[in-house]
């Protein structure tokens, strides 16, 4: 079955990668968003993965509200995180009849589904720095998030406080999408951020 223009154009627009290994990722200005990957310990039964991926969720998930006060910027946040039904006759089921290798591949399945969820954070490079060095300038900010009395930068007085550790930020998952092609002017990429911003909501943007 032939793919519609609609369909090519998704594919060959769209690049997908892990945080811990942006080498692929191409040098030039475009659209970013962040993604939390849904992640458990797969190597054991069905319910171990489960609790796991619970626990993953309950302290990886964006926040429903978050606040910050005073000079150090200390935040509040609250989040609603699901619960899986692990008593369900389903689950109880699937369990007894699951290998660990199944698991895995569950496990594996399920991280990319992660692409599923809504970004955590959008951000946009202009003509004068590169999707690349963007990426990795985000990752190298974080080093000292704990220590930073001044938050200088939305990603890491946002982003990394959140999530806290920022070995588990590295694990996050990036969609991009190369812009210089478009023939949208000087301001494209502002454009396109903040009308993605405006529209999804990231949980850790509050510019557009």
């Amino acid at each position: 079955m032939e793919s519609s223009p609609f369909d090519q154009q998704v594919k060959s627009s769209f690049g997908f990668t892990l945080a811990a290994d942006i080498e692929d990722v191409p040098e030039e200005p475009g659209i970013y968003a962040w993604y939390l990957p849904m992640r458990g310990d797969s190597s054991g039964d069905l319910l171990q993965y489960l609790r796991s991926l619970e626990e993953n969720v309950e302290t990886g998930i964006p926040a429903t509200s978050m606040s910050g006060e005073g000079r150090q910027r200390r935040f509040v946040l609250e989040r609603n995180p699901p619960k899986f039904n692990l008593n369900s006759a389903e689950v109880q089921k699937l369990s007894g009849t699951l290998s660990t290798s199944k698991i895995q591949t569950l496990a594996s399945v399920v991280l990319v589904l992660s692409f599923l969820t809504e970004p955590i954070y959008v951000g946009m490079t202009e003509a004068n720095k590169g999707l690349r060095s963007r990426l990795k300038q985000h990752l190298q900010s974080v080093k000292s998030f704990d220590d930073d009395s001044n938050w200088g930068g939305a990603f890491r007085s946002r982003v990394a406080q959140v999530l806290r550790d920022p070995k588990y930020l590295r694990r996050c998952l990036i969609v991009y999408m190369p812009v210089s092609s478009l023939d949208l002017g000087e301001c494209s990429t502002r454009l396109l951020e903040h009308i993605l911003i405006r529209t999804i909501r990231p949980s850790q943007c509050v510019r557009g």
